[in-house]
């Protein structure tokens, strides 16, 4: 009986991995236009008051860690740092597909 192996899915953990090759990988395959519009407006996105009202509530101690959904990295951003996908030396708690 020969062995069958899951097909490998183009999905978040890759996008954790590499996400600027996962939007190209993509792009190259016809990918339909609101997500070449999404991966557009995310490359020039930039914090809003709400992240920034976050990063100074940790900063003052009033809050010890943010938990989100966003895989967008404009928390980091708003906090003065580079968003760094294979840190787990953050008070950034990710949660997805719960």
């Amino acid at each position: 009986m020969d062995k069958v192996r899951q097909p490998r899915m183009d999905g978040y953990a890759d996008f954790k991995k590499d996400p600027i090759g996962w939007w190209n990988r993509r792009a190259n395959k016809e990918a339909d236009a609101h997500i070449l519009e999404l991966r557009d407006a995310l490359e020039g996105a930039e914090p809003h008051a709400g992240h920034y009202a976050l990063a100074e509530m940790e900063k003052r101690g009033a809050i010890q860690s943010v938990i989100t959904q966003n895989i967008d990295g404009l928390d980091e951003k708003a906090r003065g740092e580079e968003p760094d996908r294979n840190s787990w030396q953050s008070n950034k708690i990710e949660m997805h597909r719960m």
